[in-house]
């Protein structure tokens, strides 16, 4: 994983790259679209590679994030189909 620019706004994974900062995601060049939770979840896990982050720590800072957002029905399960990523059971 690579980050570069102030703060590690941009963080390099794989054939990914996340802007932090504006919370986008590509892959390859090619915007992937992916909703506001899903992303600060994959910012949390990109921010604290190579550390164990349990689910209910990401829920928890997901939902400290959002409070302001409108509530929604999200779940981590929404960022699988746009990364190609499964989770693997604990």
């Amino acid at each position: 994983m690579q980050q570069n620019g102030p703060k590690g706004r941009f963080v390099r994974f794989g054939s990914f790259e996340a802007d932090l900062q504006e919370g986008a995601l590509t892959k390859m060049g090619s915007r992937i679209h992916l909703q506001e939770q899903p992303f600060r979840i994959l910012a949390l896990l990109v921010e604290r590679s190579g550390q164990l982050v349990t689910s209910s720590k990401a829920t928890a800072v997901a939902v400290c994030q959002a409070q302001d957002a409108v509530a929604g029905d999200q779940t981590i399960s929404g960022s699988r189909p746009a990364s190609g990523a499964w989770a693997r059971p604990a």
